[in-house]
């Protein structure tokens, strides 16, 4: 781990004001369209106010503050967190559990298709609600919306690690800013209202006995988007940074949600503020704010989204690495941009996002409309967690009654959400149902698809074979292939191997080299694990098993270089004499072998195995291959495509003539 990045997990003033600047840039612009958003249409009343007030503040104690803080932030996996560190922690619990990691993880990156959008959408609105932008329609905002975001997701590439400081430091700014602009406002008859706010029967009132009381409780649940990079963004922070991090922003933000309950009251007391007002631009956020000091709020406001925006592209960057690391993801091309390998680059992803929120800006138009897209998909990315979590605590701690009610109290409190997001389906709730339907689609296919390779792929002793593979290694009539010839097998226990990999061998053009080697991957659940075992069949036929972290970048080809030169140096394999004209290099000179399926033509298999690996074909072809994803130098590696053939057709029959 990089001196940079061990700063930021150790306890320590730089080490929370960084956590500021990528952990809470999502929950932290909340209150720039949460309020707004509920009150459109409604009176503004007395209970009213309080009751919203109310399920808000509880709602960020309760699951900011309980869960995340309290509770899930200690499951760690050996520093790391997010959804897929913790189903590595659990996953050998229940096969099942995979599905639930699946969802979460979708609905995590579905959800910041929506945000990015939704933030600076928000923050680029305020200036309707000055002189100078009374007379810019939806279409200007739009377009600088747009013109924000591509420059966001055009800098990706460069790297962001030179201004990650910077990040913290402004989002200090931001928050002192938005809780002393709250704390302003609470003032009068209207600030000892609010303060009874806190007494959670106002909330329970507001949801069981307000009209369209339950409805609203989709809206209120924005105010904890973002509660859940607490958790992923562990292993960039550290916990005790996220932990003190947070109580700056939770007052911050409660002052702020306080204060323009406290001005709608003071200002707009049994008035109802319909929809199209607030289109026109009113927002309870920059209305709240002196005129003197709004051009700064909404400059100050649309930096602010763009880092929460950066840092949920960073995060869905991590996500998908992780993804791929455990193979649930199509394999991507990936690039470290920056000085720390912790900050990766997905091209493909960045692109694809990119172009999704420009789809999201115009199809919605305003942050209102997004609103009704935003909450359903963190609804399901929390419940997820909630699961994972309390197979955690089941295996830790291995009391069922605590971790039942942990999970009868959690679950109750989301399912409730989710159940009121639902009703906003068909005002755009229904478009983060599709991106999270073809992530998990896209997921699940390479699953099955692995899962039908593994079910179908036939494995046999190698034993009976190693005399064969010896004499051919010993036979010079046979030109030599390569020194050291490398073939990546599925063959978990080091006794088998696959048919295909002898048949390469031996049959379909014999390749002779002085040192046959099996590689062998496996993925552990500690993230940064690293570590290799070495199985000697015979002089000549060697075996490695990596067992790598998914955090780990696999570079077989610098790993395999660095243990044959060990093994050499310590004798463990002899080498013929080098030749005179030879050099040194000569000695690690190395042909690797990747055999690649195809679906053969002559199989029977069912219905829906042939559907999942055409999909699943279909995906790896336009996708990374393995040599780009093994780390392995393209000069070296020979792919041979062999078709998967399972219950060949026997029955054919033809006549004569």
């Amino acid at each position: 781990m990089n001196t940079n990045l061990q700063s930021k997990h150790n306890f320590s003033s730089f080490g929370i004001i960084v956590a500021l600047g990528i952990v809470f840039g999502d929950i932290g612009t909340s209150p720039l369209y949460v309020i707004t958003n509920v009150i459109s249409n409604h009176p503004i009343e007395e209970n009213f106010i309080k009751g919203m007030l109310s399920c808000i503040i509880w709602t960020i104690l309760l699951i900011g503050t309980l869960k995340y803080v309290f509770l899930v932030l200690k499951a760690d996996n050996n520093g790391e967190g997010g959804i897929f560190s913790l189903f590595s922690l659990v996953r050998r619990r229940a096969r099942w559990l995979i599905i639930v990691a699946i969802i979460g993880g979708a609905a995590i990156l579905a959800d910041s298709i929506i945000t990015a959008p939704i933030s600076v959408t928000s923050a680029i609105e305020g200036v309707m609600s000055t002189p100078f932008g009374q007379h810019l329609t939806k279409n200007n905002l739009m377009v600088i919306v747009v013109i924000i975001l591509s420059l966001l997701f055009f800098i990706q590439q460069f790297g962001t690690d030179r201004i990650g400081a910077f990040f913290g430091f402004f989002m200090v700014i931001w928050f002192l800013f938005i809780g002393v602009i709250g704390f302003m406002n609470i003032q009068g008859q209207q600030s000892i209202l609010i303060w009874q706010s806190f007494n959670p029967s106002y909330a329970l009132y507001f949801i069981i006995y307000y009209p369209k009381g339950f409805i609203i409780l989709g809206s209120i649940f924005l105010c904890c988007s973002g509660a859940e990079a607490m958790y992923s963004d562990l292993g960039h922070c550290g916990r005790r940074n996220i932990e003190l991090g947070w109580i700056l922003v939770k007052v911050c933000i409660i002052l702020n949600y306080i204060g323009q309950c406290c001005f709608l009251l003071a200002h707009y007391k049994s008035r109802t503020i319909p929809e199209a007002e607030i289109h026109a631009g009113f927002n309870s956020f920059y209305n709240m704010i002196p005129q003197a000091w709004r051009v700064f709020s909404i400059i100050i406001a649309t930096l602010a989204t763009i880092i929460a925006s950066q840092s949920l592209i960073s995060g869905s960057y991590s996500l998908v690495m992780e993804a791929i690391r455990l193979n649930i993801f199509p394999k991507l091309k990936a690039l470290y941009p920056g000085e720390s390998k912790e900050q990766v680059y997905i091209p493909a992803v960045n692109w694809i996002m990119l172009s999704l929120c420009i789809f999201v800006v115009f199809y919605f138009r305003t942050s209102e409309k997004m609103a009704a897209a935003y909450g359903l998909s963190i609804s399901l990315c929390m419940i997820a967690t909630t699961i994972l979590f309390a197979y955690y605590l089941l295996i830790k701690y291995k009391v069922r009654s605590i971790v039942y009610s942990f999970l009868i109290f959690f679950l109750a409190i989301e399912s409730t959400f989710l159940i009121s997001n639902l009703y906003k389906f068909f005002t755009g709730g229904y478009m983060t149902v599709i991106f999270c339907g073809v992530l998990c689609s896209l997921m699940w296919t390479m699953i099955a698809g692995r899962k039908i390779l593994k079910k179908y792929e036939e494995f046999t002793a190698i034993k009976p074979f190693l005399p064969l593979i010896t004499k051919l290694i010993k036979d010079t009539s046979v030109p030599l292939y390569s020194n050291h010839l490398a073939y990546i097998t599925h063959a978990e226990l080091p006794q088998y191997v696959e048919r295909k990999i002898l048949y390469s061998l031996l049959h379909k053009q014999p390749k002779r080299a002085n040192v046959i080697w099996l590689i062998h991957l496996s993925n552990d659940p500690a993230p940064y694990t690293c570590t290799y075992s070495f199985t000697k069949m015979t002089d000549n036929i060697m075996r490695l098993d990596f067992n790598l972290g998914f955090k780990v970048d696999p570079k077989i080809h610098i790993f395999f270089e660095s243990i044959v030169s060990t093994l050499i140096k310590n004798a463990e394999i002899t080498l013929p004499a080098l030749q005179p004209w030879h050099d040194e290099s000569n000695i690690l000179d190395t042909q690797f072998v990747l055999i690649e399926n195809k679906l053969g033509i002559n199989n029977q298999l069912s219905f829906i195995e042939t559907l999942f690996m055409k999909m699943y074909f279909s995906i790896k072809r336009i996708t990374e291959n393995d040599a780009s994803n093994f780390g392995l130098d393209h000069s070296q590696v020979l792919v041979e495509q062999f078709p998967l053939v399972v219950t060949p057709i026997t029955n054919a029959t033809i006549q004569r003539i």
